[in-house]
């Protein structure tokens, strides 16, 4: 055959595995199972296997097991047993052919393991397994199960924005790509923009299944901001597609109309509001206390009130100079106003009060007895003590009676003058008093005035 080309050696192997299917009779029927990788198929399934991938058929049976198995590929001629992957007595053969893929049998466990790959696109199509029970008689039969291969088919990716887009820098627009693909998992899609990717929002649906391989429609939009960096580069819709052994293939369909533009451009500063806000806060403040003025002013509600007194302070009135200083009531100039003419009023004579008899007895003291002298260490010396009152005018308490004359020379209107506010009122009465004495004459020299005097 053309299509095969049998390695050196192989009819040595084969020559012996042909006499024994000759020789062999089926003893009963056996159920066999199928299977890619670690999934169970059932016969005659649909499995999508990407090319340049590896690919991992077996078969099995019950019942015993099974003696001899054979493999057959699509589109490798299949006319003759040598167009078979043969597996018997512990030994497996495979033709290998110019534009197909390498393969190999094993039995791994109780299967009949075929490795293909990587695959090519002349592998789509049937892969059929015989396996010959144990124990078969003269003129047993091989009992075969199917799987069929096929290729990731290219999605159609529907992506045109149209011929030409203008953006402003910072406009928003929105792209979107639809797809229609043909495989068993679930399709993905992101979004590129220059070298950037972005997951963008898709929204799938599956529909109904197309040769044994399920259907999907995928919606995906993208909400682009556009920026000035991007003007001229390719917009990407990439779609990526898993075969049945997870194995990734990406399609994708590029878009270049995109020109951004620079946006107008702002002013710096403040904006329009915050200037609003700037002037109208202060303004409102200050027309607020405006009006709390003019209230206080018009109604006298607050502290500007033309007729609210001070608190009066007695301590103050210098009228009232009796009342707090002699602790006796004085009624004051506005209640009994005094006599612009007064008399003239003597001193009461002298008291010593050291030559006046003690009302009150002193108790004599108990003496103090110490068990000890606290002075004996003391010794006795002589103390001098100074004296005070030398340049004194008088010579003893006694002799003030005779100062009498010197002290009415003395002005006390003008000493109580210079001793501040509290003691006008004394002021103004010495001053009467005296303008009085210089009226009289010395008239009226029998009245007294007695003072009370506290030691």
């Amino acid at each position: 055959s053309g299509y095969w080309n049998v390695q050196q050696g192989a009819m040595d192997k084969l020559i012996p595995a042909l006499v024994l299917l000759m020789v062999m009779n089926t003893c009963g029927e056996m159920n066999m199972t199928v299977g890619v990788g670690e999934n169970v198929m059932m016969n005659s399934s649909v499995v999508v296997v990407a090319d340049q991938s590896m690919l991992t058929l077996w078969c099995d049976g019950d019942s015993g097991g099974w003696d001899v198995c054979k493999w057959y590929r699509p589109n490798f001629g299949n006319a003759s047993e040598s167009d078979s992957c043969l597996y018997a007595l512990n030994q497996g053969d495979c033709p290998q052919g110019p534009g197909f893929s390498h393969w190999s049998v094993s039995k791994r466990s109780s299967h009949c393991s075929l490795s293909v790959g990587p695959v090519q696109p002349n592998d789509v199509g049937e892969w059929k397994c015989l396996l010959l029970p144990k124990n078969s008689a003269s003129g047993g039969k091989f009992q075969e199960i199917i799987l069929e291969r096929q290729d990731i088919r290219e999605p159609d990716i529907n992506f045109d924005p149209g011929s030409e887009l203008a953006l402003q820098d910072g406009e928003s627009h929105m792209f979107e790509c639809r797809t229609s693909a043909i495989v068993n998992m679930e399709p993905s899609s992101v979004w590129v923009v220059g070298q950037v990717q972005y997951p963008g929002n898709v929204t799938l649906a599956q529909g109904a299944p197309d040769q044994g391989v399920s259907s999907w429609s995928m919606v995906t939009s993208l909400d682009y901001t556009a920026s000035l960096s991007d003007s001229g580069r390719d917009i990407q819709c990439v779609v990526t597609l898993s075969d049945d052994l997870a194995n990734l293939v990406t399609f994708s369909v590029s878009w270049s109309g995109l020109s951004v533009t620079p946006g107008p451009v702002q002013k710096a500063g403040f904006a329009t509001w915050k200037i609003l806000l700037i002037v109208l806060v202060p303004l409102l403040f200050i027309i607020l206390l405006l009006i709390l003025i003019a209230s206080c002013w018009f109604f006298g509600v607050c502290c500007f009130s033309s007729g609210k007194k001070e608190k009066y302070d007695e301590s103050d009135d210098p009228d009232n100079f009796y009342t707090t200083s002699m602790q006796a009531h004085v009624p004051s100039k506005s209640d009994n106003p005094i006599p612009t003419k007064r008399k003239a009023r003597n001193p009461a004579p002298y008291i010593d009060i050291d030559s006046l008899t003690p009302t009150i007895k002193s108790h004599p003291t108990p003496p103090l007895t110490l068990p000890w002298d606290p002075y004996s260490d003391i010794p006795d010396q002589l103390t001098h003590y100074d004296y005070q009152g030398d340049s004194s005018s008088a010579g003893s308490l006694s002799s003030l009676g005779s100062s009498e004359d010197e002290d009415r020379d003395l002005d006390m209107g003008d000493m109580l003058g210079k001793m501040g506010r509290k003691f006008r009122t004394l002021e103004r009465l010495y001053r009467e008093e005296r303008s009085d004495e210089e009226h009289d004459g010395g008239q009226d020299q029998g009245d007294t005035v007695s003072y009370e005097s506290w030691v």
